[in-house]
């Protein structure tokens, strides 16, 4: 049995239902003659494939790691912040699996770039010493043969588990997951599926926040996993007792820690996260880094933790989350309790701030009707106040599509921008960076942005243009409204019409982000 090659990261399937190995080299060969077969590094042409870059040994179906073009290449270059990257970029490895290596690179980077190193200045010292190591310790990783199929051949597992680990260090965080396959002669199998790594923010946050980065990280691999590996029980392994409390309780926890949280619990199941030990957590060595020896030579690393491969009842005792200080810490420290309330015939409609109270912007499919819904509903309560002439027509006026744009404007800068907001209503612009750096000031109740721009001669919405957030679900609907607008004119054409009226942040990101799904 013969199972598909398949990238848990980008989905791409190399060998779909053929019965035999010999078969699949035969149907490259005739059909697929850019899957050419090569003569680099030390592996014979009759066993030696790439398949989409990846070198593959069809004789005993395993992956391998050629570097040897990279390590000639690598003795070339002049030891520099430019050759860390360049050497970096050239070490292909789309299933992280290379990770506890290659973080240590991304690290170097960093601290180069932390240390204002210029491009092309030496290195030097230690950094120095990282580097010729990394290089040379290519060659031992060349011994490492990774088996393609997740399950063992000619049989069938009666019970398929996903396993994944994440961890935390000052450099790094990482996520990693392991296939646990149990077959009927009681055997079991723990195999690598896939990992993800990251290098630590510069302005480094505290341990708890960082792990909690990395549960967060885990949580986006499960969705490419499940589609590769599905109807399989997953279980999600920590070792921060604080990072399992905040996924665990729904408190009013500080926007930082509720961000990632709410994400969480999008794409996980809470009550599947339990506790590892620290020791037993094979995250440890991406998130803290190893040599290429010792990365070739770790079967945890390769084969997972050796108490995978024990029954159920031996596994480590998930702790008790109890309430410490750093869980204390994230708290608010006052949870402010909202209501709301129809105003008095003496107040107007347009002073209602939280229009989200009253509708769920994340039930709209588009920008247009989250309006038209919302001008209803503000006809309503002014037809209730009985403050307003009555209206037989059924369409809305320009003016009341207008009012309702306006209103939820109002109601995503008053949750994102409360900060600046108050600021300027204190008339002390010089404590807030973001009102300084945009010349942010009030108009009818919206903040709008001023700068070198009001000096042309553009529309007045262009030079003076609203700020809004990247992370608002009306945001979102913007953007898909704009993308329609330009007849989906790509990235920069949308940018440029949102820009006439709106300044979003970070809005190349996000434009680009939800245009591309």
């Amino acid at each position: 049995m013969v199972f598909p090659i398949t990238d848990p990261i980008i989905g791409a399937t190399l060998l779909d239902g053929a019965p035999t190995v010999p078969e699949f080299q035969s149907q490259v060969a005739e059909e697929e003659e850019s899957y050419a077969k090569t003569t680099t590094g030390p592996f014979s042409r009759s066993s030696y494939t790439k398949v989409l870059g990846i070198s593959w040994d069809d004789q005993s179906d395993n992956f391998l790691f050629d570097f040897t073009d990279l390590i000639e290449y690598a003795r070339q270059l002049p030891p520099s912040k430019r050759s860390v990257l360049k050497f970096n970029a050239k070490i292909y490895d789309p299933l992280g699996l290379l990770s506890p290596f290659v973080i240590r690179l991304k690290v170097l980077f960093q601290v180069l770039c932390s240390n204002q190193h210029k491009w092309d200045e030496p290195l030097q010292g230690e950094i120095l010493d990282v580097w010729n190591n990394a290089t040379a310790e290519l060659t031992s990783i060349m011994s490492v043969k990774i088996p393609r199929c997740y399950f063992l051949m000619n049989a069938c597992p009666i019970d398929t588990q996903l396993h994944r680990f994440c961890d935390v260090s000052l450099q790094a965080y990482a996520a990693v997951v392991y296939v646990r396959s149990v077959y009927q002669n009681g055997h079991t199998e723990v195999r690598i599926v896939a990992l993800k790594t990251r290098v630590s923010p510069m302005k480094k946050p505290t341990i708890p926040r960082l792990g909690l980065l990395g549960a967060d990280l885990l949580s986006r691999l499960t969705a490419t996993v499940c589609e590769t590996i599905p109807n399989s029980q997953i279980i999600y392994w920590t070792d921060s007792t604080t990072v399992m409390y905040w996924i665990r309780h729904t408190k009013p926890w500080k926007q930082y820690i509720s961000n990632r949280v709410r994400e969480i619990h999008q794409l996980t199941n809470k009550d599947s996260w339990i506790y590892c030990p620290g020791l037993l957590n094979p995250a440890n060595m991406p998130s803290r880094g190893l040599s290429g020896i010792d990365l070739a030579e770790s079967n945890v690393w390769w084969t997972g933790p050796n108490f995978l491969k024990l029954d159920e009842k031996e596994w480590p005792v998930s702790a008790d989350c109890e309430l410490n200080d750093d869980i204390k810490s994230e708290l608010m420290k006052q949870s402010t309790e909202m209501s709301h309330v129809l105003l008095t015939p003496s107040e107007r409609v347009s002073q209602i701030q939280n229009v989200d109270k009253i509708l769920d912007c994340t039930r709209f499919s588009s920008f247009n009707s989250l309006l038209r819904t919302t001008a209803y509903v503000l006809r309503f309560i002014n037809a209730c106040r009985k403050d307003t002439t009555n209206d037989s027509t059924i369409n809305l006026s320009a003016a009341e599509l207008n009012h309702a744009e306006k209103c939820w404007i109002r109601c995503v800068q008053s949750q994102s921008f409360k900060e600046e907001i108050q600021c300027i209503l204190k008339g002390d612009q010089s404590s807030s960076i973001r009102v300084k750096q945009f010349g942010l000031f009030l108009q009818e109740g919206i903040l709008k942005c001023y700068g070198r721009i009001n000096n042309s001669s553009l529309p007045l919405s262009s030079k003076q243009p609203i700020l809004l957030p990247h992370n608002h679900p009306f945001v979102t609907l913007l953007v898909c409204h704009f993308h329609e607008v330009v007849k989906h004119g790509g990235v920069n054409d949308t940018l440029t019409a949102l820009r006439e009226r709106y300044w979003i942040l970070r809005g190349r990101q996000i434009v680009k982000r939800i245009i591309n799904q």
